[in-house]
């Protein structure tokens, strides 16, 4: 348990972590326990089973629908222009799918002009952006823009000829048995809503590769980079894919260990969390792998 506690219960609730907390090795918890409440005029308790937005951890999602239909060969290449598959958008000449993929494309991000209370279809969100001047040259440096994931999803759907939600249905959530993964309330971004339970089956099909072959799991994980939807980094002193997420009321965070066959899932129904997210992550790493 981290360095001063008994437990990592402990460790939780002295953080005053509110949600739910998967800590994983070797087939073996560490810890799966919700603390504080889902509800607290209901008096409802977070549970292991509790589901929350789980924000920006979405973009895993998005990316691997991406990585699926490149191992399909529908896909061609992450270096197609994307105009190849989204024939209308502006420079899409210029913007590969891979630029999309790593916020490389300069797309700006369209977060600044939305109601957080309406809803919007894709297409509507594509034209909050689709005109704006990019901050930079295709593939010339990195910005963090959910401008990106949406035009992904959309080419989701236009290369797939189905729902985005449909093709995660088929391809992940019924393999994996994630019964409790679906859209959220708002379809602004960080569109998904999920559980400890699930998010840990999402995991392990990385760490055991379970849905693509090997090499196309070597193209998603780029070393102290944001690669295919994921960030590769080291905590502790040991690799970890990760990524992060909050919206609205939530925080969640995803890290794998793969060589430690390790996961943390921190789920919370407490915005900007972030910090304390990553710190949890660091100390499982430190005291737990």
């Amino acid at each position: 348990p981290p360095s001063g506690y008994v437990t990592a219960q402990a460790y939780l609730e002295d953080e005053g972590f509110v949600g739910s907390v998967l800590v994983r090795r070797d087939g073996v918890d560490v810890i799966r326990s919700g603390f504080g409440f889902a509800n607290k005029n209901q008096q409802l308790l977070n549970g292991i089973d509790t589901r929350y937005r789980i924000g920006s951890v979405s973009k895993t999602f998005t990316a691997f629908a991406v990585s699926h239909l490149h191992s399909m060969g529908l896909i061609a290449s992450y270096d197609d222009p994307i105009d190849n598959y989204l024939p209308t958008y502006p420079r899409g000449n210029e913007i590969t799918v891979r630029h999309l993929l790593r916020h490389r494309s300069g797309i700006p991000d369209y977060l600044g002009q939305v109601s957080q209370d309406a809803s919007y279809t894709p297409a509507e969100l594509v034209d909050l952006f689709d005109d704006r001047a990019l901050e930079f040259d295709p593939g010339t440096d990195f910005d963090y823009s959910n401008a990106n994931y949406v035009l992904l999803g959309v080419l989701v759907e236009a290369v797939s000829g189905t729902s985005y939600m449909e093709y995660l249905k088929v391809n992940v959530f019924g393999p994996l048995g994630m019964i409790n993964t679906e859209y959220g309330a708002s379809t602004i971004t960080g569109t998904l809503v999920s559980t400890i339970g699930d998010l840990e089956a999402w995991g392990r099909s990385f760490i055991e590769q379970s849905l693509l072959d090997a090499q196309d799991y070597d193209e998603i994980f780029i070393d102290g980079e944001y690669g295919l939807g994921w960030i590769e980094s080291e905590v502790a002193g040991k690799s970890v894919y990760w990524h992060n997420g909050g919206i609205n009321g939530f925080s969640a965070i995803i890290a794998l260990f793969p060589d430690q066959n390790g996961l943390v899932v921190a789920l919370s129904n407490v915005q900007n969390q972030d910090d304390m997210l990553q710190r949890i992550v660091s100390t499982m790493a430190e005291n737990e792998f």
